[in-house]
């Protein structure tokens, strides 16, 4: 497993001395993080996305956008978020919303959900978790998911709910458990397609709990 941090990026810094050792997942897979660093700037605002090996980015930032922008029109991208991504405010630019699943969302204003169905973005709500049951839900994500050459995973830690992770950037109460979203990635990594994903969202200050999480979930992913 590759682990990239956003050099300067204070969050990234701080996930990323939770490696020093090697790891179990739950899966009984050893996990050996092989360590990156890398810098975006207005001269070089974008990253290389790897297809040789699975990756994973950390950053406080959403790197969502430059990440849509270079996987491509044949990918998908799945995003865990409690509310849409400014991107999709500019979607007529990338024209291939088919390829964007939103998960988790519960709280958003009149124009974003305009946009969400204007466009017809698959998404999957918490209101449709908490009734369908989350193997449902995942199950539906994934007969789309696998369609797409590759497969970008975004997780926004603002998906889950503050009690599990209080130290994000923007809190909405009515989220998904730490256990729930354990449970999306385990079975979504697992699909052919996967290459690339992000764990963004979290607060520069934040503290052991939610630094801790974020670990747990890259472990998972790897």
């Amino acid at each position: 497993m590759h682990l990239v941090r956003i050099k300067g990026d204070k969050v990234a810094e701080k996930i990323s001395k939770e490696f020093n050792r090697t790891k179990l997942n739950e899966d009984g897979r050893i996990v050996v993080m092989n360590q990156e660093e890398i810098e975006i700037t207005k001269e070089n605002p974008e990253v290389k996305i790897s297809q040789d090996y699975k990756t994973t980015y950390i950053s406080s930032k959403p790197l969502t956008d430059v990440f849509f922008k270079a996987i491509g029109h044949d990918s998908k991208i799945i995003i865990f978020t409690a509310n849409p991504p400014d991107f999709l405010e500019n979607i007529n630019r990338h024209s291939c919303s088919e390829n964007i699943i939103l998960i988790g969302i519960r709280n958003w204003t009149k124009e974003q959900q305009f946009i969400v169905k204007k466009h017809k973005i698959k998404y999957y709500n918490m209101k449709e978790i908490a009734i369908d049951g989350k193997r449902d839900v995942c199950d539906s994500i994934m007969s789309v998911a696998r369609n797409g050459k590759s497969l970008f995973l975004s997780i926004n830690l603002n998906v889950l709910d503050p009690a599990f992770a209080p130290d994000v950037i923007s809190q909405k109460p009515g989220g998904l458990t730490t256990r729930q979203l354990i449970y999306f990635i385990q079975r979504i990594r697992l699909l052919k397609n996967f290459k690339t994903a992000d764990i963004t969202g979290i607060k520069k200050e934040a503290e052991e709990k939610t630094i801790k999480t974020a670990e747990k979930l890259i472990v998972e992913l790897a």
